[in-house]
């Protein structure tokens, strides 16, 4: 049987979600051997959640509460500098 318990995750951007219910599991790690949790929709979903890769750098940027709708398709394409 899993464990439940209650946790506060703090994100180095300064958001912090306090009591949130979690499950005890397994996660398999990332080629780098770096997965320490898995954030679920109930969090992503209460934000502003973007990720981007450019030039082989994969970045995730979060932000609570939600400031604004954007949408990539929608927004007009940025001038590149000659």
């Amino acid at each position: 049987m899993a464990g439940v318990y209650y946790v506060s995750i703090g994100l180095p951007n300064g958001v912090a979600i306090p009591e949130l219910r979690v499950i005890d599991g397994e996660i398999s790690d990332g080629p780098e051997g770096r997965s320490q949790v898995l954030i679920g929709m109930d969090i992503i979903g209460a934000g502003d959640f973007a990720i981007s890769t450019h030039s082989g750098e994969t970045k995730f940027t979060y932000r609570l509460p939600s400031h604004e709708n954007f949408d990539f398709v929608e927004q007009p394409p940025r001038s590149t500098p000659s």
